[in-house]
């Protein structure tokens, strides 16, 4: 699908890139078409891009005319929404097993699969925000009278949250904690190990 065919309002014959939307934004909005490819190459792209449109619906109410065609934008929802209920897989292992040295610094042989792992967590973060942003400002738009048409950004979460498969999904992938008691333990007992007396090598040189 090109991206003239989903956001033809950005898209005319003479100015690939509007007035209303910065060469940067437009870019950004297009490389959004392409999310799932950076999911697996460059998640912290992705995590920008995603980050960045969140900081602009933080904004959208002073620029509503430039955003309001793209808020009901169904297609630009699905692909929001895909990312928000994507699924990153288990947490990676955190115990260092082995170090390497990339760049003259010593990573963990864990680095490159926690880095990955934390950056997909945060576009799903960021794209549940910018849902929650969305619906907020739908609600306030429509003042103390709601209307009877429901946003799209509304409209295309509503049916993850109604499957109850689905929402135990999420539910589950959400509550985890990062707190490892034992990781906590370990560290607590490196003083002992090494007392304040040990003099370590290449500490006062």
């Amino acid at each position: 699908m090109g991206f003239g065919t989903l956001f033809p309002w950005l898209w005319t014959k003479n100015r690939p890139f509007p007035v209303s939307l910065s060469r940067e934004s437009s870019v950004l909005l297009l490389m959004l078409l392409t999310w799932r490819e950076l999911w697996e190459a460059n998640p912290q792209l992705l995590a920008s891009v995603f980050r960045f449109l969140n900081v602009v619906w933080g904004h959208a109410f002073e620029h509503m005319a430039v955003f309001q065609p793209l808020r009901s934008d169904a297609d630009f929802w699905d692909q929001i929404v895909s990312a928000a209920c994507a699924e990153v897989g288990p947490a990676p292992d955190y115990e260092i097993i082995e170090c390497t040295v990339f760049d003259e610094v010593a990573r963990s042989n864990h680095h490159e699969a926690i880095a990955v792992h934390a950056y997909c967590t945060l576009v799903r973060s960021f794209a549940l925000l910018i849902v929650s942003l969305d619906i907020g400002i739908h609600i306030q738009l429509d003042g103390s009278e709601p209307s009877t048409k429901k946003g799209e950004s509304y409209l295309r979460i509503l049916p993850q949250l109604k499957s109850q498969d689905e929402l135990t999904e999420l539910l589950a992938e959400a509550s985890p904690s990062s707190f490892a008691p034992q990781l906590h333990d370990s560290i607590t007992e490196l003083p002992w190990t090494y007392p304040p007396t040990t003099r370590i090598a290449g500490a006062c040189d």
